[in-house]
């Protein structure tokens, strides 16, 4: 998103160019030594599906802070685990499955 802002120098020892241009990251909460997953892995039902020995299982957790790409995992996840993004149609949950026919993402200590 773009936004056009009018800004004040208090330096006014910097010197002016018209036309000037410059970028604003806005963090409106933070949060600190937390796990994300990427977005896609979470489902409408508040569940990841995660690769087991055992096979493709979901696994139900409670999300936190999102960003545009990644979402804080508060419960239901380890560090470690592997969460799929782009599950393998027509799995059937519990059985084996090769983890190449979907995106696997190690589950990952959040960044702040």
């Amino acid at each position: 998103t773009v936004i056009t802002v009018k800004i004040t120098l208090s330096d006014q020892s910097i010197r002016k160019i018209a036309g000037l241009n410059g970028q604003v990251n806005v963090i409106l909460e933070e949060g600190k030594n937390v796990l994300t997953i990427p977005q896609e892995a979470l489902r409408e039902d508040n569940t990841v599906l995660v690769q087991t020995p055992q096979g493709i299982n979901p696994v139900k957790v409670t999300p936190g802070l999102r960003s545009d790409t990644d979402v804080e995992i508060k419960e239901g996840l380890k560090e470690g685990e592997r969460v799929i993004t782009n599950p393998p149609t027509g799995n059937q949950f519990g059985r084996s499955s090769n983890p190449l026919n979907g995106i696997l993402r190690s589950f990952r200590p959040g960044r702040g």
